[in-house]
C-alpha cells in the first residue's frame, strides 16, 4: 500500500509541476533518448567479492555491472529563457559469477534495472548559429531499482541450491548536464547530451515478497552514479509565439 501510494504522490507532483508551467508557456517539446552510461556500483562488487571468498571453491567474475544503454523519455515547456520539464529515465546493468567443470557448476547473475522520474530545468543560451543551440541542464528525481537474483549450484549432476529472489530500493538523484542542438526544421531537432547522474542516499535492497519485514534486507544498496551519453530526437509544437526549442 505504501508503494502504490508512493508512486501517486510522485505522479501528481510531476504533472502538477509541468501543468503549472505550461499554463504560460510559450512552447511544448517532447523527446526520446537513447545512450550508454557507466554504473559505480562499488557496494555490490564488493559484497561479490565477499561472497566469493567465502565459497570453499574459486569462481570467476565474468561480468561485473559493465556500461550499457539507457533511454529516457520526456517533456518541457519554455518560458522566457528557461525550459522547465518531466523525465523518465531506464537504466540496466548486471554481473555475472561463474564457475564450471567436471564436478559440477555455479552460477550467480544479478540484473538490475531502475526507472527513474524527475524533474529538470534548463537555461537557454543565445543559439550558436542559424542551427546550433547549447543549453545547461539540471535534474533531479527518484530512482526506483529493481534486482533479479539467481544463484545455482549444481554437485555431480545434483541441484544442491536453487536460489532466486526479486529486490527493490529507492533513492534519489541529481543529474546536470549539457545539450548541444541541431536545428532540422521547425518541429525537428536533434540533441547530443553529456552529463553525470549523482545518486543521493544509501536505501538498500529489500525483498519484494517481504518488503514490511527485517527478513528481506540484502543490506547493501544499489549506485547508479556515473557518465550518461546519448543522443535526443526533439519534436516541438510551437504557440503562435513561438520561440527557441531544446529538449529537456
Amino acid at each position: 500500500m505504501a508503494g502504490r501510494s508512493f508512486k501517486y504522490y510522485v505522479t501528481v507532483l510531476l504533472a502538477a509541476q509541468l501543468y503549472s508551467v505550461n499554463l504560460i508557456a510559450q512552447e511544448f517539446n517532447v523527446s526520446v533518448t537513447a545512450g550508454a552510461g557507466t554504473y559505480r556500483m562499488q557496494n555490490l562488487k564488493t559484497f561479490i567479492e565477499i561472497v566469493n571468498e567465502s565459497l570453499p571453491f574459486s569462481p570467476v567474475v565474468v561480468d561485473e555491472f559493465p556500461p550499457y544503454f539507457w533511454y529516457a523519455a520526456a517533456a518541457s515547456v519554455i518560458k522566457g529563457d528557461f525550459n522547465w520539464g518531466i523525465t523518465v529515465n531506464y537504466n540496466s546493468t548486471g554481473s555475472r559469477v561463474s564457475l564450471k567443470d567436471y564436478s559440477g557448476e555455479y552460477l550467480s547473475d544479478r540484473k538490475l534495472s531502475s526507472v527513474s522520474p524527475g524533474i529538470t530545468a534548463g537555461y537557454l543560451l543565445p543559439p550558436l548559429g542559424n542551427h546550433l543551440s547549447f543549453t545547461p541542464v539540471a535534474g533531479i528525481g527518484v530512482i526506483v531499482t529493481g534486482m533479479e537474483v539467481d544463484e545455482t549450484l549444481i554437485a555431480v549432476g545434483d541441484t544442491v541450491s536453487d536460489f532466486h529472489q526479486n529486490y527493490r530500493a529507492i533513492n534519489f538523484y541529481t543529474h546536470p548536464s549539457v545539450r548541444f542542438g541541431w536545428t532540422i526544421s521547425s518541429m525537428v531537432n536533434l540533441e547530443l547530451q553529456a552529463g553525470y547522474l549523482l545518486q543521493i542516499g544509501n536505501g538498500q535492497f529489500k525483498s519484494v515478497s517481504h518488503r514490511d519485514s527485517e527478513v528481506g534486507i540484502y543490506h547493501v544498496s544499489p549506485e547508479w552514479t556515473g557518465l550518461r551519453c546519448g543522443i535526443s530526437v526533439v519534436i516541438s509544437l510551437p504557440s503562435n509565439t513561438g520561440v527557441r526549442s531544446e529538449a529537456l
